[in-house]
Order: structure tokens, then sequence, then C-alpha cells
């Protein structure tokens, strides 16, 4: 009995912990404002050096034609 009820708070824990992210100090807000920018990018500010310094170049450009809506 005291082994099941361990195993269930280890596995309670181990679920609870890996839901959990990873990092809290990074934000996360993709918000996009019409006029105004997507998280800490803001337009007519943020230059394209800046966000591949950020963001890096490891990324997949998805072209608005080949969208389907």
């Amino acid at each position: 009995m005291k082994q099941k009820l361990l195993l269930t708070l280890l596995s309670l824990s181990l679920f609870y912990h890996c839901g959990q992210k990873s990092n809290p100090d990074i934000q996360t807000d993709n918000l996009i404002i019409e006029g105004q920018g997507v998280g800490q990018f803001r337009v007519n500010e943020t230059k394209l050096d800046e966000i591949i310094k950020t963001l890096g170049t490891n990324y997949e450009e998805i072209k608005l034609e080949d969208l389907r809506i």
C-alpha cells in the first residue's frame, strides 16, 4: 500500500514538474499589435540584425500566398 502511494506521489510530482516552463524569464508574448509590433520587436524601430541576434537564423520562410486559409 505504501509503495503504491509513494509511486503515485512520485508520478504526480514528475507530471507537475514536466508541465512547468523550463525558463520563466523568457517572454512568450506573441501578440501582434497593428502599427506597434510583436513582443519586443517594434515597427520602424527594430532592425533586421537585432531580430537575427535575438531569434537566430534557423527558421522556415512561409509566404502568404502559400497559406490556405
